[in-house]
């Protein structure tokens, strides 16, 4: 079977995504995240990759979250 070729989705595009099926968890776990903050970031770390993605046919995330002791 061949596989057909796909274009990145943009960064903001991803990051909704994301946000769709992650928010309620983070916000579970994380009580006071801000999660408009933390998506956003997301957005810009996407762009500041968009080179490296767009070379690449797939892309694995791995998100690390830590809790800051205040």
């Amino acid at each position: 079977m061949e596989n057909l070729p796909q274009e990145m989705p943009q960064p903001k595009v991803m990051s909704i995504t994301l946000r769709a099926g992650l928010e309620e968890t983070i916000k579970n776990h994380f009580e006071d995240v801000n999660v408009d903050e933390l998506f956003d970031l997301l957005v810009r770390k996407l762009e500041e990759a968009s080179s490296i993605t767009e070379s690449c046919e797939s892309v694995s995330l791995f998100i690390l979250l830590k809790r800051i002791q205040n």
